[in-house]
């Protein structure tokens, strides 16, 4: 006759088994898992590992993969306004900003760009038949290359910013009006007289005004045999830009000054309700 095991017999027994292989699974696990230096998992390995210093990617970044607007590094410190500027006291701007400013007129012509980190970009500008690479900070015939971009490189002398593009991308020229009176004029006296705009608003006095659709400074009053008289300017003229560049604000009058480093200034005046264009042949 068989005995049968008691109920509470059985199930200790099959816990115990159960144990046993939940240890022997256990054990066989760790037996299984490589062991890294001092201890620690490969899990916990990597989650303490260095990761790659932001300089690992910036060739990637140089290469411009996708060909967009790309500024050096130094560029995007100084728009963020931290250190590592030019240190010629120039604040750069944003690609929207030059992208309004002026294509420039004066005969150069950019061949290319090469776009790198610190002060490596460069340009190729030809100019009086020469091709010659420039960096950014170097100047050409006074104007300083303030910035070299993708196709473009601004110009800056004083207080004046221009652009220049590449290829067909730039602003066709329009041919020189003829003027509706011509003088000369004395290039030291022009740059005495219109360089100090303190002495120059004693002389004339102007306002912001917009007459017709054009926006200028309206000539209000002048004092009797003063320079601007000379010039053959009148009361009442709206003054509306000299050798391209706009006159519609009294900020528009702080670079006067230095129209005689030109050889030629164009000034465009609306006098009684017309169009005319008077030319100034600057003479050393």
């Amino acid at each position: 006759m068989s005995r049968r095991l008691p109920s509470s017999l059985f199930t200790l027994l099959c816990i115990g088994l159960i144990a046993w292989f939940l240890a022997l699974a256990t054990f066989s696990l760790r037996e299984r898992s490589p062991e890294t230096p001092g201890g620690a998992s490969p899990l916990a390995a990597s989650a303490v590992a260095a990761p790659e210093p932001l300089g690992a990617f910036e060739s990637i970044n140089a290469r411009n993969l996708l060909g967009v607007s790309v500024f050096p590094p130094e560029a995007r410190r100084d728009r963020k306004g931290g250190a590592g500027g030019g240190g010629d006291g120039e604040e750069r701007i944003s690609a929207e900003g030059i992208d309004a400013l002026p294509v420039s007129k004066r005969g150069w012509k950019l061949l290319g760009t090469i776009v790198s980190s610190g002060r490596d970009s460069r340009a190729v500008i030809q100019f009086d038949g020469k091709e010659l690479p420039y960096r950014e900070g170097d100047t050409l015939q006074g104007w300083k290359i303030a910035l070299v971009q993708r196709r473009t490189v601004v110009l800056a002398k004083g207080g004046a910013r221009e652009r220049l593009i590449m290829g067909d991308a730039a602003a066709p020229q329009k041919a020189e009006a003829k003027p509706d009176e011509q003088k000369a004029v004395s290039r030291a006296k022009l740059r005495e007289e219109l360089g100090d705009v303190g002495a120059l608003m004693r002389n004339v006095s102007v306002t912001p005004q917009t007459v017709g659709g054009y926006n200028g400074l309206r000539i209000v009053n002048i004092q009797s045999g003063s320079y601007i008289e000379e010039l053959g300017l009148r009361k009442d003229d709206l003054l509306l830009g000299a050798n391209g560049k706009p006159l519609a604000g009294f900020g528009d009058l702080a670079g006067l000054g230095e129209l005689a480093d030109e050889s030629a200034v164009t000034l465009e005046v609306l006098r009684n309700g017309k169009k005319t264009i008077i030319r100034y042949d600057v003479q050393s």
